[in-house]
């Protein structure tokens, strides 16, 4: 009996036709990405939901000014209760629970009229504390489940360079502020 008779050849065994189809759909998946994210090709197409990153993601995500949230304290002392998402502590961007958050922190924001945001001068080291003083603006936090409530002061600020092992905000530069008193509704 000829040995080349039974044996097959590799292009004809199933682990080889599998690790084909799975290298060609991989394939296609990674220039179809790549093709979305460098040309706009896709917008909000079915890829989207097989790969919903844009790499925006990624690159604007230390580098955007954005809305943060402290706990004022009775005796005036700020505590973050939000956090950026490319920061350690929310597993650079990958701990989604932060989004919720950070839609609370806008719905409120869109809700501080104009005249009562405090523009920081840069270098004012004592913004922060002028606006943790400052009346409070009433305000009703209306998230499902809400996490921001009592007495807290929104804060603009521009993303400093990140470091392994610094506390969050360490490096950010404060733009603009206010002090709330948030009531929740629990629904």
């Amino acid at each position: 009996m000829d040995v080349s008779e039974t044996s097959t050849e590799d292009g004809d065994r199933p682990a080889s036709r599998t690790f084909r189809f799975a290298m060609s759909f991989f394939s296609v998946l990674l220039v179809a990405t790549i093709a979305s994210q460098f040309t706009g090709l896709f917008g909000n197409s079915p890829l989207n939901t097989v790969w919903p990153q844009a790499w925006t993601f990624f690159r604007t995500a230390s580098t955007a000014s954005l809305i943060v949230a402290y706990r004022v304290g009775a005796d005036g002392a700020l505590t973050l209760l939000t956090e950026r998402e490319a920061t350690g502590g929310e597993l650079w961007g990958l701990r989604r629970g932060i989004y919720a958050q950070q839609g609370e922190t806008a719905l409120l924001s869109a809700a501080v009229p104009e005249g009562r945001w405090f523009d920081c001068a840069p270098g004012n080291l004592g913004c922060a504390d002028e606006i943790a003083a400052a009346e409070p603006v009433p305000a009703v936090n209306t998230a499902g489940a809400p996490s921001l409530c009592g007495h807290i002061a929104l804060m603009r600020v521009r993303p400093g360079p990140l470091k392994l092992g610094d506390p969050a905000g360490l490096r950010d530069t404060l733009i603009r502020g206010t002090a709330l008193d948030v009531t929740c509704e629990r629904g």
